[in-house]
Parts: C-alpha cells; structure tokens; sequence
C-alpha cells in the first residue's frame, strides 16, 4: 500500500526514518528538503498566541524547527520561562513532527573545553526547561546561533549533544543562499537560508523553492507582528508551503531527520561495563564473547586486583577511595551525591553516577570532573540502549539478568556486533567515552596531575630544627658575601653580575631594577637573620633609593630598564614596567619594616611619571620608538601591588580565583596562563617570600612543582626552572613551563621572555640550568623530598669561594656554572632563607 506524506510523517519514528529507503508518494528524484525554522516564539504576546500560530504548520503536518531563547534560570527571565514552558508543553501533542533549537550565543575562546562547558551548561538548562513536558533531551539537538555571534566549535558542542548547527549569519554575502555542510562524527552544520518575516507574501518565495534539488532552509521570524493579522499570516504561509509539499518540488524535513538520513549520518558512543561485585561466571562468560568480537568494555569495582583482558579499560569506584592510593591513570568514583559536591581530596576524573533531574547525562561539570549518567542495569536493557536515541552517547552497565542465559549472550553479542558492523555504535570503555567527548588536552591533564598530588595532602614546610637552621644560616652569610663583596662604595649599588677564571675576576656593572629590588630585599633580608646591624642595612638602603637615576622618555621622567651601577649612566634608553613594579614592591616593604622613612620613598615615586606607563590598567613598557602594552605578561599579575603602593591600578590578566576555587576557575587560569606563554616559580614564588601569596600564583606554582616531580619520578631527572643569567651567549636564559604543551615539548627554554612561542629554541638545549634561587624558592615554599635532594645539591656544588651561589646548576651533569653568580640569585636566596627562618611552631 502506499502511503500519502501526512500518514508517513505522523507515523514513523526518526529512526524508522533514518534507515528507512521508501520515498514519499509524489515526491519527485530531483526534489530538494526544505527545513522551515521558526523564531521569535518569545516575542509574542502570550504564551497562546505562538501555539496557535505554530499549530497552523503542524495541523497540516509540516515538520517544523522552533527556536527558543536560552534558558538560563534567573529571576529576571522567569516569566518567560513560564510562557515557554506552557508553549511546549502545548507543541507536545506534535512532538513528532517538531525539533527544538536554543538560540544561544557561543563564547569567544580558542579552547575546545572552555565551549564544552559552556556547550554542557546549556545542555543542562535545556534539561531543567524539559522537565515537565513531553520533549526529551533528544528532541533539542539543535543550536541556532544568530547573526553577528563568535563561531562555534562544532565538536564541543556535538559532544554535548549538539549534532546541529544553524547559523543565522548570511553566506559569503548571499542572500537565500543555504549552506548544508555534513560534518564527520555525526553533525549537520546549516548556515544562511532564506530569511522571511510572518507578514511578507509567500507567493514572493515559495515559487523559487523547488529551483533547486539542494536542501534549503526557510527561517520566519514571527517576532512583533500584528496579533490580529498574525493567524492569517501564518495560514498563508502554511498553505502554500503544503500545496509545494503536495506537488512534490519540495520536501518537508526536520534538519534531525536529515542528518539521519546519512548526512551525515549518526554514530554515537557507548561505554560499555561490568559490576564486578555482582561478578558470576555468565558475566566472564560474556566478556570472553566481547573480546572475540573485539568490542571493549569496563570494569567497575573496588577491587584493583581485578585482572583486565586485553580489550578492557578497568575502571575503579570505590566510597573508601582505595583510588586515591594506587593512583590510576584516570581514576573513577561512583558517587550518589549531587553533582559537583565531590570533595576536593577525591582525585576522581570520572564519576559515575544515576541520571538526575535537570543535567544532561554525560559532560564536564564545574568541578573539573567528566560525569556520567546512567540508568539502573536492571531499568533498561542494554540492547535497547543500543537501538534507541542514536544520537545519545550512553554508559550502559550490563546486568547479569540480561545475559542469564546462553540464548540471551549469543542474543545480545549479535546486537551488538551488528550495530559495531554497521556504524551504528561506537563501543569503548568508561575512560574511552571520557577521552572521545571531552578530547582531555594537555591543559586538563595537568589539572588532574595536580588534583592528584594535593590529593597526597599539601606539603606546607614546617619550621626548622636547630640543625637545619644552622645550615639555612651559614647559606645566608654565602649568599650575603656576594652582595656585601660587589656593592660599590660609591653609589651603594651592586653589581649585576660576577665571573672568575683561573686569574681574572669580570664584573658586569649592568643592572636593572629587578636587580635593585633583589639587593633591597636581600639587606633588609640579612638585618633580620642578624647578619648586619638594622642601621647598616636601613644606611645601605638609604644611599641606594639616592642613586637611583632617571632618564627623559617621550617627555616624561622614569627609571631607566638598564644603567650602570658604578657610573649611573643609563645603558639602554628605555623603561620596564614589570622590572619597576617589582621594585615598588621592595620599596613598600622597605617602608613597612623601617629600612626607608615615607618621605623618602614618596620623593623617589613623585619623580617618576609612572602615571604615563600605566594606561586603563595596562602596564606598558616604553622605548625611544614607542610604548608597548605589556598586559598580557605573568608579571602583570605581581606587579599590581608595588604600583598600587604608587597610587596607580594594573588590571591581572588571569581570571580571579576565591579561597575555595571550583575545578572550572582553577581550570580556566590554567588556560590563562597558556595564552601569556611558559612560566616558572618567578614571580609567583617571590609573591610568597615579599608580601603574601596570591590564590592565583598559588595555583601555577603547584601545578608547576607537579610537573617538575612528575618529570623526576618518571625519569630521574632534576628540573628546577627560572630565569637565569648564562655564563656564555646568549648570556640570558628564560625557562618555564607551557601547560598546554605535551612531554618535553612544554618545557621552554628560550632566550626572550615568554609569550607565545611554538617552544624552546634548539640552540639552547645544552644551556638548560638548574637555578640555585629557585631550589630556595621551593624550600621556603614546600616540604618535599625533592626538594631536599636540591638543596643538597647546592649546598655542595654550587657554592663559589667566599662570594655567594653559583647560579645555576647544568643540568645534564649537575656541574655548575664555574665560579659565576649573580644579584638577583644571591638576592633572592637571601629573602627565602628569612623567610624559612621566620617560620615558628
């Protein structure tokens, strides 16, 4: 028999749909699907009025798209969330012939995970709005995304659910021109169409309709339109539109149902598992039948012994958290506690869980975690999973009920082979359906890396014995003797730099006021450990802030960015805001402890126009040829507070964290701080040391000490980065780590600052040092063994001869750099060992 469009549509599923061959009675070969979207549903005058109008297209069984604005919950769109709700819940009726879209505005990021999260968050509302009406996650796949919005990722968002993709914005100029665009992994991206309001005449467009045999999207905004004409409209449109279906130019089509069809078709993923506390004899039977078919599964259990098959990717739940100890690769937690409420100590990358009212089944959730939903074993069949919702992504845990009998394994062995043969499913393990939606990169996992090392409990130092505080003393008086050896009589500056040879001795009289403010910091250092009297130090410091020179930039007055410590003669003509605002903060501190009166500093600052370099914010840096904007640089971050003791605001460049950061903030700092380039323990360390810790350096110093232990616990290798001077050229060498590279490749050492280099430069591999201020650093800092093994390490090779600490260590062969230290190493040192020494019981 055959059927007639109207039957046809009201009766088959979309899946029916999707594998069914049969055409509709008229339709022609050359026919071309036409999608009609309708907007402005919330731009009405009730809740009624857009029902009567939609029910114009659906009582002639036309299938139609409906946008809906994005739900978000708050208070201030509550009414026309209700007016929604009571519009869905009258399309219900017509479920089948209806598709939902939210239109909603993507964020403008480069990240792919940053619009996961958004993507889930979305999903998530969508779910909530859902709840009482007979629509179903699955019948809003759809995302409409309007005219002038940043792109989108399409992944991400298909990982989210999201298999299609409208996008408003008109095609290369266009007008009426559709863009249908299959995509791999199951999405239909659809772009321009044919824009029309509710009261333009379709016989203006429904005529050029069937020119063409390509698909074509219609979108009727029936926003603001008269109400007393709007039902005549909408007849208009809906009839002519049905005389075109009925001659068959043109066919009706669900962009869902399209994309079904094999455009470009839907997979979807699914995880397949075992309890391994209900473990029986059919269970390992089937197994053994899962691995002839090669099809992977997961393991779920407490039990770590659980010996997995070749095919099986085990997955450990357990509530005494035995995870936390073995430290899998990714661990799982199965968990009946809301989302998100997961304690910070639960390392858990995954969490299993029983689906919950208002989220979305599967995705990443503000606590940095992937959460899957899933239903009981004994609820729904795992076959039935399979032949349902195939745009779904699933975990189904296989209840021993289900494969009972020999019959019921052969049974469910065959679903499943056929839906794998014929690219229906794509089977993995429980970490495989983490790893194909969320597509972890480097940054998320150095996320987990450091949820897992402070999930060991935080290596907060504790204060010295009398041994260890005789050893951090006599390191003191070392590093004192290089600044108390090299600072000249005359101005009260010390040199920057100092190598000897067998009989020569070169001094490098070049300094900067990084430079300046370590040699402050260090005397004021060294009158608290009681190496020098207060009043030698307070002199010192006095006759330094007197030095001080200042050069004409651009018509202002500012310290120089380099200048000769004997001469004071400026060396390079120019300014450096990061080098300044560390300075200031020396400054304040000098104030604060004694070292320097308020007048003194106040004169030094109101001789400087630092107002000029400090615009909206920003900090810039200033040369003869011109200023640069140095926001985006890890030093803005600590430099905020030496310039607001100038009176002047600088803006952070990373996103602000509380004292209890979610998963999500920590993670967006994390990516943060890849866009400004690699980092080391300077300044987020040197925050600790001078004034207080910042949460945010907090944060990037232990994910940076992780990498760094993580390296040495995987190959033996010491790596204790920063900025370090060089003994040959180039003479400098910034490294740090970039948390968004793999392996060796994060890991930069360059002869620049950081910013946003692909990696390291190749001629300096063999420079790659272990600085010495940094083993410091970490000790004033950290309690670790590693750390331990470094100290030991300079204590007994990178001492010089009665001047201080050699600045860093080679770190091939640990040798140091022979008989050559500098200021800021010895500066530094000096800050960190009062501050260890500070520490009390």
């Amino acid at each position: 028999m055959e059927v007639t469009r109207r039957q046809y549509l009201a009766s088959v599923s979309a899946l029916a749909l999707a594998l069914s061959g049969r055409r509709v009675a008229g339709q022609s070969l050359g026919a071309g699907s036409l999608f009609l979207v309708i907007q402005g549903v919330e731009k009405t005058p009730n809740s009624d009025f857009p029902a009567r109008i939609l029910r114009s297209f659906s009582n002639r069984l036309i299938p139609l798209t409906v946008v809906f604005s994005e739900y978000r919950g708050d208070e201030n769109s509550s009414r026309q969330t209700d007016r929604l709700k009571a519009l869905l819940v009258t399309l219900g009726a017509d479920k089948g012939i209806v598709e939902l879209a939210v239109n909603h505005v993507p964020i403008d990021s480069a990240h792919r995970y940053l619009h996961l999260r958004e993507a889930t968050r979305l999903r998530d509302r969508i779910a909530d709005l859902l709840g009482d009406t007979a629509f179903a996650l699955d019948d809003a796949v759809s995302v409409f995304l309007p005219d002038g919005a940043p792109g989108i990722e399409p992944f991400a968002y298909r990982a989210a659910g999201f298999r299609i993709q409208i996008d408003a914005g008109q095609t290369d100029n266009a007008p009426d021109r559709t863009e249908v665009q299959p995509v791999d992994w199951g999405i239909l991206r659809l772009s321009g169409g044919i824009r029309r309001r509710l009261n333009d005449d379709p016989a203006k467009t429904i005529p050029d309709l069937g020119l063409t045999a390509q698909p074509q999207m219609l979108v009727l905004d029936i926003s603001d339109v008269d109400p007393s004409r709007a039902i005549d409209w909408a007849e208009a449109w809906a009839k002519s539109l049905d005389l075109a279906f009925g001659n068959g130019r043109i066919v009706p089509t669900r962009p869902k149902d399209h994309l079904l069809q094999g455009n470009p078709g839907a997979s979807k993923n699914m995880a397949l598992a075992f309890e391994t506390d209900r473990g029986s004899e059919v269970q390992a039977d089937f197994a053994m039948m899962l691995d002839e078919i090669e099809v992977p599964y997961s393991l779920i259990g407490a039990d770590p012994d659980t010996p997995p098959s070749s095919s099986t990717g085990t997955c450990l739940t357990t509530a005494t958290r035995l995870a936390r100890f073995s430290e899998p690769g990714s661990a799982c937690f199965r968990s009946d506690d809301p989302i998100d409420q997961l304690s910070e100590d639960n390392i858990a990358e995954i969490v299993l869980s029983p689906r919950q009212a208002g989220y979305a089944e599967i995705g990443p959730r503000a606590d940095g975690r992937f959460h899957i939903g899933h239903d009981s074993p004994s609820l729904i069949p795992v076959g039935d999973r399979i032949r349902e919702n195939p745009m779904t992504d699933a975990l189904a845990i296989i209840s021993p009920d289900e494969i009972a009998t020999r019959f019921q394994r052969i049974q469910l062995q065959r679903t499943i082979q056929t839906a794998k043969r014929e690219g229906l499913v794509t089977f993995t393990t429980i970490e495989g359906l983490r790893d194909a939606l969320a597509a972890p990169d480097q940054v998320l996992r150095r996320f987990w890396s450091a949820r897992r090392r402070e999930a060991r409990g935080a290596d907060e130092p504790s204060p010295p014995n009398a041994a260890a505080r005789t050893a951090f003393l006599e390191d003191a008086r070392q590093a004192y003797s290089f600044i108390d050896r090299f600072t000249r009589a005359d101005t009260g500056l010390c040199a920057g730099t100092a190598q000897s040879g067998a009989a020569t001795l070169v001094i490098n009289a070049e300094i900067t006021l990084w430079d300046v403010a370590s040699q402050v910091q260090g005397l004021m250092a060294a009158a608290h450990l009681s190496l020098i009297p207060h009043e030698e130090a307070r002199v010192r410091i006095e006759k330094i802030l007197r030095a001080i020179p200042t050069i004409e930039l651009d018509g202002h007055r500012l310290p120089p960015a380099l200048f000769d410590a004997g001469t004071l003669e400026p060396t390079r003509m120019a300014f450096d805001a990061c080098d300044t605002g560390r300075f200031l903060i020396a400054l304040q501190r000098a104030e604060k402890d004694g070292f320097a009166t308020p007048e003194q500093a106040r004169k030094l600052i109101d001789g400087w126009d630092l107002a000029r370099a400090i615009r909206g914010g920003h900090p810039f840096n200033g040369t003869s040829t011109g200023w640069v904007d140095t926001q985006q640089s890890h030093c803005t971050h600590y430099i905020r507070r030496g310039f607001a003791f100038a009176g002047l605001s600088v803006h952070t460049p990373y996103p602000t964290l509380s004292d209890r950061p979610s998963g999500d903030d920590r993670i967006r700092l994390l990516y943060a701080a890849a866009d400004l380039g690699h980092f080391g323990p300077e300044p987020a360390l040197l925050e600790a040391i001078e004034f207080g810790q910042s949460p945010e350096a907090r944060y990037l110093a232990d994910v940076l000490f992780d990498a760094q232990l993580r390296l040495f616990e995987e190959t033996g290798r010491y790596r204790c980065v920063s900025e370090v001077p060089l003994n040959r050229p180039p003479w400098f060498a910034y490294q740090g780590l970039r948390v968004d590279l793999p392996g060796d490749t994060a890991w930069i050492i360059a002869a620049t600052g950081p910013g946003q280099e692909a990696g390291s430069d190749p001629a300096l591999e063999d420079r790659r040092m272990i600085s010495t201020k940094a083993i410091y650093l970490w000790a004033a800092t950290r309690s670790h063994d590693f750390i331990d093994d470094l100290l030991a390490l300079a204590r007994s090779r990178a001492r010089l001869d009665s001047w201080g600490f050699a600045s860093g260590l080679q770190e091939d062969d640990l040798t140091p750099m022979e008989g050559y230290s500098d200021l800021n190493t010895n500066g530094i040192i000096l800050t960190a060992i009062q501050h260890i020494l500070s520490r009390r019981a």
